[in-house]
């Protein structure tokens, strides 16, 4: 580190780094770690700091603290370092910042074998959950090392960050409009696309799109999703979508109230979290508002969704949706077909979002209520399980001579996660992704030891017999979350507590990440869940594991929200395709900084819904609307499959066979491949002779349907039930 005076506040605020000098080592305190100011490994200047960390098979967390010399950070995006790692092996640092309210945010870094590592902590990003006037200590510590590490710290300093954004624009190559004299009048135009099919503010239609007409079908029971967009030919205020009553020729209504209209927004959108590029203006948000303006020559959708009620009468049903802005108006007609049967629970797949709760302080009175009320839209989108990260408080465990001891209290955030739970009617096991007997436990316990083993079986049988006492849920454990991608500390780890879990009768467990040898052959023997991380192994091992009596899942195939595409694929025909278990993804809500602000961190924000604020109204992301459509998909081929045994067992075997032809050809039409994250791409790609990415054309998964595909596909599902019910008798 550099050896000038000054602190690091002072020194980093005109860009310049900050060293190790004498007169700043008050900065830093060690702790449970050695740290010394030396002459090696420095990254700039002539001083380096030192620290020495000493493993332990007791969970310990040893490590550094820097004091800000000026607690107010508010005018900093990044506290950056350098760190040097001079093992052979990837290192792993933690770190936990603290603000003078209490309130904490823990990150991590991979710090790469034999060089510097540069750290970018993203300080404002963290002003949604801190007080950054108030900055009282960043702790950088190695969390629970079985082995001894030596790091090199230099070189702290404030930053923009290295992230340097760069932008892909839309590439529109449709001719304006020619607009009519009534479109003229009215100042808009109207055209529809597919769902799935993006419209951005610089979108064109084409002549047929402008032929606007809306058809589709439901379940009672069931929400289905349309959109209509307009062209504005010149600024328009107020414009909004407002959906009529439905009525059936029996004279049946279906109110207007069970329909919403939502405004799409566009925002700036990284490719992937991890990604340097964005989209501009990606339509990602079904924005809660009744109405917005629009500026000339800017497209503009809007997202339909009609519930049907569970009690509907079965029929074809008519309405509009009127389209105005201003003084003027336009009606498109609506048509729904109400079909004469219901969806069914799914059984045997799991889906499910990764939540780790309200982002509200836990004492929050309301946040059971908003917990609660974030379920629901979970089962309400066709969820069946949730991946949970969070586990009873530590505090719950207790050991006494006969054992542990576990006592929930009455506000603890897990007991109202799994009442909610139940009273929900989620059907699948929890995925319990936060492994609290073995944070409650392993602090005193050695990990390899006989009594580490002993305390954390009897941990996790109290927690599940209150679980039967309560009558919770089965939890399956993930003790370790993606260790393929860790130290081999850690892999170790994750291996010895699965193979303690295994020895508990009946307890599952999971291991979620990579498809490599780690997860395949040394950790998978032992977990009965296989999460593959953005698509799955090849189909033979795939198949040889399920054949071994593994399930196996797919996780993160769209963490950014937007692909509605890939979402509907993966819940249901990806599923049947590949013969597999389950699909959940990172999360229903995770961001730093703004949710509205895709760049203020290091990665990109996980939302499947945003949040409203005192100047947003929030609202779903249209992946996550996706994904109910895929639920949906499972539930009508799943129906279609019991028709089908059915059918067998009532001696109509040809109409069996028959249906299930229909359902085999639709899986076999698909082009699999095992691959789900990164895999939908824009049919154009360019660069302008200034060097600006642009991105056209559809934007599709690669695996052989148009969007309309999916429709058809149901279409024809739903028809052979109905042929079925007929033979049956049901109808």
């Amino acid at each position: 580190m550099r050896n000038e005076t000054g602190s690091i506040h002072s020194d980093s605020a005109s860009g310049r780094g900050s060293g190790c000098g004498r007169r700043r080592l008050d900065v830093f305190k060690a702790g449970n770690a050695v740290i010394e100011r030396v002459q090696e490994n420095a990254s700039d200047g002539e001083w380096s700091l030192k620290m020495e960390i000493v493993g332990s098979e007791v969970d310990t967390w040893p490590g550094l603290s820097y004091i800000p010399a000026d607690p107010d950070l508010s005018e900093h995006k990044v506290l950056a370092f350098d760190a040097y790692n001079p093992s052979d092996d990837i290192a792993y640092m933690s770190y936990r910042v603290d603000d003078g309210n209490g309130k904490t945010r823990f990150e991590s870094a991979r710090l790469q074998p034999g060089k510097h590592t540069t750290v970018e902590i993203y300080v404002r990003a963290m002003g949604s959950e801190l007080d950054l006037t108030q900055m009282v200590k960043f702790y950088l510590y190695s969390r629970m090392p079985r082995k001894n590490y030596t790091w090199y710290l230099d070189n702290f300093r404030y930053t923009d960050g290295s992230y340097d954004f760069s932008p892909r624009r839309h590439l529109e190559t449709n001719p304006e409009i020619a607009p009519t004299a009534e479109e003229q009048q009215r100042g808009f135009a109207l055209f529809h696309r597919h769902y799935m099919d993006l419209v951005f503010p610089t979108s064109i239609p084409t002549e047929e799109q402008r032929e606007v007409s809306l058809a589709t079908f439901a379940t009672p029971g069931e929400d289905e999703p349309l959109t209509i967009s307009l062209r504005a030919l010149r600024d328009l205020q107020g414009a909004r979508a407002q959906i009529s009553d439905l009525q059936s020729a029996d004279g049946a209504t279906i109110a207007a109230s069970e329909a919403t209209a939502y405004p799409v927004r566009c925002l700036p959108k990284r490719e992937h979290y991890q990604s340097k590029y964005y989209i501009e203006d990606l339509p990602v948000l079904l924005e809660r508002r009744e109405s917005v303006d629009v500026a000339a020559g800017v497209s503009q959708r809007f997202w339909l969704n009609i519930h049907v009620p569970a009690d509907a009468t079965p029929g074809i049903y008519e309405g509009s949706v009127t389209v105005s802005a201003d003084a003027a108006s336009a009606d498109v007609p609506i048509q729904l077909e109400v079909l004469p049967f219901a969806l069914e629970e799914t059984e045997g797949v799991w889906v499910g979002d990764y939540y780790a709760g309200p982002r509200l302080p836990i004492e929050d009175p309301a946040y059971g209520e908003v917990m609660r009320a974030e379920m629901a839209d979970m089962r309400a989108h066709g969820m069946t399980s949730v991946g949970l990260c969070f586990g009873p408080a530590l505090a719950s465990f207790a050991v006494t001579d006969d054992g542990v001891e576990l006592t929930y209290a009455d506000d603890d955030r897990y007991v109202q996660f799994m009442d909610a739970y139940v009273e929900l009617g989620f059907p699948a096991p929890v995925i319990q992704l936060s492994d609290s007997p073995q944070h409650a436990l392993g602090a005193t316990y050695r990990l390899h030891t006989d009594e580490f083993a002993n305390h954390y079986k009897a941990g996790w049988i109290a927690m599940r017999a209150e679980a039967e006492r309560r009558g919770w849920p089965e939890v399956i454990v993930q003790p370790v979350d993606e260790p393929g991608w860790q130290s081999q500390d850690v892999k170790d780890r994750a291996v010895r507590l699965l193979q303690i879990l295994k020895e508990i009768p009946g307890l599952r467990t999971e291991q979620d990440g990579p498809g490599d040898e780690f997860f395949e052959e040394i950790a998978g023997p032992y977990a009965d869940v296989w999460a593959y991380n953005g698509g799955l192994g090849t189909p033979e091992r795939v198949a040889q594991a399920i054949a071994d009596g593994h399930l196996v899942t797919c996780y993160n195939n769209d963490v950014e929200g937007y692909r509605a595409e890939l979402q509907r694929y993966a819940g249901c025909y990806f599923m049947l395709a590949s013969g597999t278990h389950g699909i959940y993804n990172w999360q229903y809500h995770g961001w730093k900084g703004s949710a509205y602000d895709d760049q203020d961190a290091k990665y990109g924000d996980f939302l499947h819904v945003y949040p409203a604020t005192d100047t947003e109204v929030g609202g779903p992301a249209a992946g996550w609307e996706g994904a109910r459509e895929g639920a949906d998909d499972y539930k009508y081929c799943q129906l279609l499959m019991r028709t089908i045994e059915r059918a067998r067992a009532a001696g109509k075997a040809t109409q069996a066979e028959a249906a299930q032809a229909v359902l085999d050809e639709i899986v076999a039409s698909i082009q699999y491949t095992p691959r789900l994250r990164n895999t939908a791409k824009f049919a154009q790609m360019t660069t302008d002779d200034d060097g600006v990415s642009r991105v056209g054309g559809q934007f599709l998964v690669p695996n052989g349907w148009e969007f309309e595909r999916y429709d058809e596909a149901r279409r024809q599902v739903a028809d052979q039930i109905l042929a079925l019910m007929k033979e049956l008798g049901e109808l």
